[in-house]
């Protein structure tokens, strides 16, 4: 009897297949023509190609100036005002930060949880005949606190030369519901940069956003 060692006949089916799938799983190195080229091409995609760029400590003071009062603040590193609707003035901010498009003007309504969805929901950008964006609704706890700057309490805690409008000193309803009790909500108060949560039923100010939902989206 050969004394030589056999491979175990199971081992052959498994064999098979690992061969089959890495097959299919095709060759992950960049294409030769770019490593020739000294340009080796990335063989995955990062995060920020599927949702966009997040880039923490943009500059928000490097924008339009205070001398133009109708844009001053727009068109920062930051934040990019998109959407105009007439005489060069414009609707919406882009936060290059978050990814986030808010309402450039932050008092819309004041009015209670429920009719503030409602009233996002139905929310467009730019001039009438040219109207886009669609698919704004109330920002969550996290997307409100995303434009908080502690170091800016005198300027309602928002970053400095923000190119938004009408900020009010008041809660803004979010839309996270308040984990002990779902019949109430989040609010964040710009006035003292403070959380606190109140009934769904009272009224608050609501500021929409459009985008991907952070969290605690309804």
């Amino acid at each position: 009897m050969s004394t030589q060692s056999r491979r175990p006949l199971w081992l052959v089916p498994m064999t098979l297949l690992l061969v089959v799938a890495g097959a299919r799983a095709g060759n992950l190195s960049p294409p030769q023509s770019a490593v020739n080229a000294g340009q080796p091409a990335p063989t995955q995609k990062k995060l920020d190609h599927v949702y966009g760029p997040w880039i923490p400590g943009r500059s928000t003071t490097d924008g339009i100036s205070a001398s133009d009062p109708l844009n001053a603040g727009c068109n920062s590193s930051r934040f990019e005002c998109i959407a105009p609707v007439q005489n060069g003035f414009f609707s919406g901010v882009l936060d290059h930060e978050t990814g986030l498009v808010w309402m450039r003007t932050a008092n819309s309504f004041n009015t209670n949880w429920n009719e503030s969805r409602r009233l996002c929901a139905m929310l467009t950008l730019g001039a009438p005949g040219n109207r886009r964006g669609a698919g704004f609704r109330l920002p969550t706890i996290e997307e409100l606190l995303s434009l908080k700057d502690v170091d800016q309490p005198g300027n309602l805690f928002l970053p400095s030369s923000h190119p938004f409008l009408q900020v009010q000193a008041a809660h803004y309803w979010t839309s996270t519901l308040f984990p002990d009790d779902t019949g109430q909500a989040l609010r964040y108060n710009f006035a003292d940069g403070q959380i606190d949560h109140s009934g769904r039923g009272g009224n608050s100010w609501a500021w929409c956003v459009r985008g991907i939902a952070s969290s605690g989206v309804y």
